[in-house]
């Protein structure tokens, strides 16, 4: 209350109230992620500082190239990423993110890997 940040958990809005969300939001949060996390990834494109932690697709490096500092969840480590949003937001992690699912993921770089991964 203190640090005057509004926290929501997300869950049950619409795809309208969802993209207000992200619109508004600076930081995102989400542990233990599963799968693809389309909350991490649209909420990055959407210009959040993404937090998550060492924990099934958090551990992928690949997938989430965010820096360690944002791969930590902490009070403080989020509160740095509110009060220094311009910086925190160009952490070269997050540039990586963004640009990996806003530039680097298309139908060819997709057939690409289903053809990588069958050869396995």
């Amino acid at each position: 209350k203190n640090a005057n940040i509004n926290v929501i958990l997300v869950s049950g809005y619409s795809r309208d109230e969802l993209l207000q969300l992200q619109l508004k939001a600076k930081v995102v949060v989400d542990m233990c992620m599963r799968g693809t996390e389309r909350m991490a990834i649209e909420s990055s494109l959407h210009g959040v500082v993404f937090f998550t932690n060492a924990c099934q697709s958090g551990e992928d490096k690949e997938d989430y190239p965010v820096s360690e500092r944002h791969r930590t969840i902490s009070f403080e480590g989020i509160l740095k990423a509110i009060d220094n949003y311009a910086e925190e937001v160009m952490d070269p992690g997050q540039v990586k993110l963004r640009r990996l699912y806003g530039f680097e993921i298309n139908r060819e770089s997709m057939a690409r890997d289903v053809e990588r991964w069958s050869q396995r």
